[in-house]
């Protein structure tokens, strides 16, 4: 996997991981990742797919502290804020409650955790500022949010495992926040578990993430094998 990853870096001419300033000092760290092939594993069972293009990804899940700056600098307000709150965990069910949104959370957080309680459109919006703000990107470089292809290759790195990181609990708890070692439930700082082999933190557990493209539950399955991305049917 590594490999892979620093032939993509010699052909583009770039280094492998790159960062960037943004508004309020805030650093965003951006790790390539090389195209290639992965193994999907759905309900139907495990499907070889294809990333044709390399890109580069955050090394960890945007942060409260790089949200804030955004929120900061575009006087943005969330979905969340303006349209009655955000979904919250409660007695083991999700429902949505009027106190709850980014700033406004039933549990605490400092900006090195995830950001949470954003919207799809919230995200988006954040990728348009940073399009906005980043003007010494590379020529032709737009930020945007991966499709659910690239996330997986991302996350995946070539394993043919349960986990990146293998295929017991035990591996999956070196690498990932989830239910069994996140106790109370709630986030955790970014990178504080171990990377997988591209350099990528919390591809496993932690907090959910968005994906471009909608949600089918057998379009992996049953799409395009190269660069699938789903703009047709779904959630």
């Amino acid at each position: 996997a590594r490999q892979r990853q620093q032939d993509a870096a010699a052909s583009l001419g770039l280094a492998e991981e790159l960062q960037r300033t943004l508004p309020a000092e805030r650093k965003l760290r951006l790790v390539l990742v090389p195209p290639g092939e992965f193994e999907h594993r759905g309900e139907a069972g495990a499907r070889r797919l294809r990333i044709t293009r390399p890109y580069f990804l955050g090394a960890t899940e945007v942060t409260r502290g790089q949200f804030a700056a955004f929120v900061q600098a575009a006087g943005y307000r969330t979905e969340a804020e303006r349209q009655g709150g955000a979904f919250a965990l409660t007695n083991g069910q999700w429902k949505k409650d009027a106190s709850v949104a980014w700033k406004t959370l039933p549990f605490e957080q400092t900006d090195d955790h995830p950001m949470v309680c954003v919207s799809w459109n919230d995200a988006q919006a954040f990728c348009e500022w940073l399009n906005s703000v980043d003007e010494d990107r590379p020529a032709g470089w737009t930020y945007r949010l991966p499709t659910e292809a690239e996330g997986e290759n991302a996350c995946r790195c070539g394993a043919a495992t349960a986990y990146a990181s293998g295929d017991g609990e035990a591996d999956l708890a070196k690498a990932g926040w989830y239910w069994a070692n996140a106790q109370p439930r709630q986030t955790r700082p970014v990178a504080g578990l171990a990377a997988n082999a591209w350099g990528l933190f919390d591809m496993h557990g932690n907090a959910w993430e968005w994906c471009a493209d909608r949600f089918g539950k057998r379009f992996l399955q049953d799409g395009q094998a190269a660069d699938p991305c789903n703009q047709e049917d779904g959630a």
